[in-house]
């Protein structure tokens, strides 16, 4: 999955992708100076590939374990 596309879809402004804690999945985050945007990773998915895909996470612990299933 691609988490900077997913802040470009979702926000539409000059921001940065990046997890807060790179050991857990759930902690990624749109953000610029002062500013920091939850993704919905779910919304990611179905706009990265198609409106049925879903957003796994792999492992809890790792930021950069989510995956989309069609």
């Amino acid at each position: 999955m691609n988490m900077q596309k997913a802040c470009d879809t979702q926000y539409h402004l000059p921001l940065i992708a990046k997890p807060l804690d790179t050991h857990n999945a759930r902690s990624w985050r749109c953000t610029a100076i002062a500013v920091s945007n939850n993704i919905d990773v779910a919304k990611a998915c179905r706009d990265q590939y198609t409106p049925q895909t879903v957003a796994v996470v792999l492992d809890e612990h790792n930021a950069y374990s989510w995956r989309c299933r069609h």
